[in-house]
């Protein structure tokens, strides 16, 4: 009996269409254009860049352009571009529930930006804690 005669059909995916992973996708382009802001971006895992640059890779170039431009538009606004010109800084992953988070740390501080499983990016607003009184 052939297999086809045992299953029932779900799904077929689009041929020529390349999946993609979202959340890894818009984290390399965070790291590529926050990155280029500094003097020097050094990331610390050789191979998480290779596969955050290969998902990217593999997304359209519409995708790119529109995340890309979102971004750029956020750096704008929120940081200080011009400061960092002059700043090396090295750039860490981590997962934070089903988020991944990326920090750019420099002597002087750091940056940091969550993206889920949908692509969609969040900084990390560090509050300022009080000391207590003596």
């Amino acid at each position: 009996m052939k297999i086809k005669n045992q299953i029932a059909y779900i799904y077929q995916a689009k041929r020529g269409r390349k999946r993609y992973n979202a959340q890894m996708s818009t984290t390399y382009i965070l790291y590529m254009m926050l990155g280029s802001a500094f003097k020097k971006c050094i990331f610390a895992s050789s191979s998480m860049e290779d596969r955050l640059k290969f998902e990217y890779m593999k997304m359209p170039v519409a995708d790119q352009y529109e995340t890309e431009d979102k971004i750029i538009d956020w750096m704008e606004k929120t940081i200080a571009i011009q400061a960092c010109e002059e700043i090396w800084c090295k750039v860490f992953t981590y997962q934070e529930g089903g988020c991944i988070g990326i920090r750019f740390e420099t002597y002087v501080g750091a940056i940091e930006v969550l993206v889920d499983e949908n692509g969609d990016a969040f900084q990390r607003i560090k509050k300022e804690t009080s000391r207590p009184q003596q």
